[in-house]
C-alpha cells in the first residue's frame, strides 16, 4: 500500500467516482448538465450532491489551510466582491447542512446565525455582513471547511470577470494570475474553444442561468501521484519529481502511480447578488482501478487512441499516453 505524502489525498472508491468517459469522447465541448441528478456508471452512481464530503475531507481541509497560511494570495478577492462572498458563504453552508445534516448545520438566531461543523468540531455565531464576527473574509472562512476550490465571477460591461478565487488545488494554471481577468482571457490558451464559439456560449449560459439552479461539468486529466496542488504557482515543488518519474517510469507500479483526476465542477448564480459561484472538487482513481472496470478501460483506451492532434498536448497525452495505454492493454 502506498504511503501518502502530506500534500496527497487518497483515491476514491470506484463506486462513487464520477468517471468522465462514459461517452468515450475527448472533444472540448461545454458538456454542461443540470446538477443533483444521480448518474449511473459501470461501477456505481455519483452526482446526487453538489458538494463533496468524503473520506478525504479532513485531509483536504488540512492541506488547504497549510497552503493558505504559507501563500495567502491563493485567496484573493477584489474589494467590490465582499457582498458576493457573504452570499456564497451562506449558500455553501445551507447546502452542506441539507446534503450532510449529520455533519453540518446552519441555524438562524434572533441576532444572527450559528454555524456548526461537527466534522471539525467547530461552532461559530456570526452576523451577516459583520467581518469581525468571522475573523476573516467570508469565502476564506467557509473555504477552509470545504474540499472544493471556489471562484466568484462578476458580471459587468457584458462580460464575466473572475474577481474572487480561493483556489489551492488547481492543475496546470495559476489561480493568482487569473484574478480580474474576463472569461475570454482565462480560456484563451485552450485549443478550439475560442474559434468555435464555445467560450461565447459558455459565458452567455453562465450569465443567464436562473438564480439558484445548479449545473455541472466534469473536466479530467491524468497525473502522477496524489498531489492536490499542481498549480503553476507551485511548479518548483512538484514538477521535478513528476519529470523524474516520467523520464524513468517504474513499469511495475504504473497501475498505482498514475491516476485519472476528475475536477467535477458546479456553478450557480447566487440569490442575493447574482454573482456566479464556481466550485471544483478533485477526485481520482488509479489506473489499476480503471482496469478493474472493463467498460472504463475500453473507453479510456479508445479516447487516448482517437484524440485529435491539436488536443494531444493540451490533455497531456503525449506524456501519459505511452504509460496509460500499454498498461490498460496488458490488463484488459
Amino acid at each position: 500500500m502506498n504511503v501518502l505524502a502530506d500534500d496527497e489525498y487518497e483515491n476514491s472508491r470506484i463506486e462513487d467516482f464520477p468517471f468522465p468517459l462514459e461517452k468515450a469522447s475527448i472533444e472540448p465541448r461545454v458538456d454542461v448538465e443540470p446538477a443533483l441528478a444521480p448518474r449511473s456508471t459501470a461501477a456505481g452512481t455519483w452526482g446526487g450532491r453538489a458538494l463533496l464530503v468524503n473520506h478525504n475531507y479532513e485531509r483536504c481541509v488540512r492541506i488547504r489551510s497549510r497552503i493558505l497560511d504559507r501563500d495567502p494570495v491563493r485567496f484573493t478577492s477584489l474589494p467590490h466582491m465582499l457582498p458576493a462572498q457573504w452570499d456564497a458563504m451562506l449558500f455553501l453552508m445551507r447546502r452542506l447542512g441539507s446534503e450532510y445534516p449529520d455533519d453540518f448545520a446552519l441555524t438562524r438566531r434572533a441576532d444572527g446565525w450559528l454555524w456548526t461543523n461537527r466534522r471539525l468540531g467547530l461552532e461559530r455565531e456570526f452576523a451577516f455582513g459583520d467581518l469581525s464576527s468571522l475573523g476573516m473574509e467570508p469565502l476564506e472562512y467557509i473555504g477552509r471547511q470545504v474540499q472544493e476550490d471556489l471562484l466568484l465571477l462578476d458580471h459587468r460591461s457584458a462580460r464575466l470577470y473572475v474577481d474572487t478565487v480561493l483556489v489551492t488545488f488547481s492543475m496546470g494554471w495559476s489561480p493568482t494570475f487569473v484574478v480580474g481577468m474576463n472569461f475570454h482571457e482565462v480560456h484563451g490558451t485552450v485549443p478550439r474553444v475560442m474559434d468555435d464559439g464555445t467560450v461565447d456560449r459558455s459565458e452567455r449560459f453562465l450569465s443567464t442561468m436562473p438564480i439558484g439552479e445548479l449545473y455541472r461539468r466534469n473536466p479530467w486529466a491524468f497525473q502522477i501521484g496524489g498531489r492536490l496542488d499542481r498549480s503553476k504557482d507551485a511548479f518548483p515543488e512538484w514538477t521535478p519529481k513528476a519529470d523524474a518519474y516520467l523520464a524513468d517510469p517504474r513499469l511495475d507500479t504504473v497501475g498505482t502511480d498514475v491516476r485519472m483526476r476528475s475536477e467535477l465542477s458546479h456553478f450557480v448564480r447566487l440569490p442575493l447578488t447574482g454573482a456566479v459561484l464556481y466550485t471544483i472538487s478533485v477526485q481520482s482513481i488509479s489506473l489499476e482501478q480503471i482496469a478493474s472496470v472493463p467498460e472504463w478501460s475500453a473507453s479510456s483506451m479508445r479516447v487516448i487512441k482517437e484524440v485529435p492532434d491539436d488536443l494531444v498536448h493540451h490533455k497531456g497525452f503525449h506524456v501519459y499516453g505511452p504509460l496509460v495505454l500499454p498498461y490498460l492493454e496488458r490488463s484488459s
